[in-house]
C-alpha cells in the first residue's frame, strides 16, 4: 500500500516537471488593452513538489496595480492531464486544462471557446512571454516579455 502511495506522488511530481522551467522570479513590460504595464511572476514548486505555484501582479504606467492573480498548476493522475486552477482578484476562480506547447517550449490553458486563452511561451533559459487572447481576437489583449529576476 505504502509503494502504491509512493508511485502516485512520484507521477504526480513528474507530471508538473515540463512547468518548470517557470520556477523562479521574473520582471516584465509590455502592454494590456493597448497601454503600457509592468509585471512580475514569482513561481515556485509548493506542496511537496505536486503544484507550480505562480503569482502575478501587472502595474499601470503610474505603478499602481492593474491586475493580480495565482494560479495553481498541478497534473491530474486520473485523467494524466496539467491542470491550472485561476485565481484573480476579486474573488475569480476558474479551473482549467494546460496543454503542452511543441518541443515543450510553453504551455497553453483555456475553457474553451467563450473563455481566455491564456499562453506561456518559453524564449531562452531566461526569458518568457506571457499572451492573453480573447476570444476571436486575431492578437492578444496583454502580452509581457518577462526576464527571469537575478
Amino acid at each position: 500500500m505504502h509503494s502504491d502511495w509512493n508511485s502516485r506522488v512520484a507521477a504526480i511530481q513528474a507530471g508538473v516537471v515540463p512547468l518548470r522551467f517557470l520556477e523562479g522570479n521574473w520582471t516584465g513590460h509590455g502592454t494590456s488593452d493597448g497601454a503600457a504595464i509592468t509585471g512580475r511572476i514569482t513561481a515556485q514548486m509548493v506542496l511537496g513538489d505536486s503544484f507550480l505555484e505562480c503569482s502575478e501582479q501587472l502595474f499601470d504606467a503610474s505603478g499602481g496595480l492593474d491586475h493580480e492573480d495565482r494560479v495553481l498548476y498541478r497534473y491530474d493522475l486520473e485523467d494524466q492531464t496539467l491542470r491550472a486552477l485561476h485565481l484573480q482578484a476579486p474573488g475569480w476562480v476558474a479551473e482549467r486544462h494546460v496543454d503542452l506547447l511543441p518541443d515543450n517550449q510553453g504551455f497553453v490553458w483555456s475553457g474553451g471557446p467563450t473563455l481566455p486563452r491564456v499562453v506561456v511561451t518559453r524564449r531562452t533559459e531566461d526569458q518568457v512571454q506571457v499572451a492573453v487572447w480573447l476570444p476571436g481576437e486575431s492578437s492578444p489583449v496583454t502580452a509581457l516579455e518577462y526576464t527571469r529576476a537575478s
